[in-house]
């Protein structure tokens, strides 16, 4: 029996999303329904998190094998968010028979930052690592504004969003921010072969518009699109241009 939860809208060539942290497949929302008019849609639950079953070890190595027994076998296009980016990018790595191009929306594939590396500051992190310890209910409440930064509407949207499942338990939620702290996969987006585009919101707040910069050095042929004003969940406040620029990409 399949361990993930894969949902598919629509007909055409096929693109998979991959959801972030502590969210589920319905958090794509307005996206999803765009891009089905257009595209074979298939959205996914990561293990732990909606309607799939947690898997162990909860680990990249794990999580990639699962993604690649449950969707088809063929070529697809990908589009990550956040987490789901840098899994994204680790499925290319490992299973690239399954991918025909990819797109890495708020994305940053070494989150925490170092001297050489914008990402969000040690410190910073591992404190909110453990305030999810003790405080998971305020700590999924303030990382929910901070994705939107403080715009209610967007914020009322993303709970409407995610409101058909409860959140991920704490132990899933964890092994996540486990993989964000330890997987540094520059030198793999450095050596990726299929096309691939990113996509950062000026004004993120969990991902530093610098990382654009950085990207380009790292890999000079990137396809960087700024999204002016977007936050961490663009796809909420941009869907319209996001759909847009998908279209421009993977739309034959």
């Amino acid at each position: 029996m399949n361990q993930l939860n894969l949902e598919t809208y629509g007909q055409g060539e096929s693109v998979v999303l991959v959801h972030g942290w502590s969210t589920h497949s319905g958090v794509w929302g307005d996206l999803t329904a765009r891009l089905s008019n257009d595209f074979e849609t298939m959205c996914l639950d990561l293990p732990g998190h909606g309607k799939s079953r947690t898997v162990e070890p909860l680990d990249i190595e794990t999580i990639c094998s699962t993604i690649a027994a449950a969707v088809p076998n063929k070529p697809c296009w990908w589009l990550g968010w956040s987490l789901g980016a840098s899994i994204v990018l680790a499925l290319a790595e490992r299973f690239p028979q399954l991918v025909r191009g990819v797109i890495l929306l708020a994305f940053n594939p070494c989150f925490i930052a170092n001297k050489e590396w914008p990402g969000m500051a040690p410190v910073t992190f591992d404190q909110f690592s453990q305030n999810l310890q003790h405080e998971y209910s305020q700590v999924l409440k303030r990382f929910d504004s901070l994705q939107v930064n403080g715009d209610k509407a967007l914020l009322l949207q993303l709970r409407q969003n995610l409101a058909a499942h409860k959140r991920p338990d704490g132990q899933v939620l964890t092994a996540g921010l486990k993989v964000l702290r330890d997987f540094d996969s520059r030198d793999a987006f450095k050596q990726l072969g299929c096309p691939v585009t990113v996509m950062l919101g000026t004004e993120d707040q969990i991902i530093p518009a610098d990382t654009g910069k950085a990207l380009l050095a790292l890999k000079p042929d990137l396809d960087l699109r700024m999204l002016p004003g977007a936050g961490h969940a663009a796809f909420l406040s941009h869907a319209p241009l996001i759909y847009q620029i998908i279209r421009e990409l993977w739309l034959r």
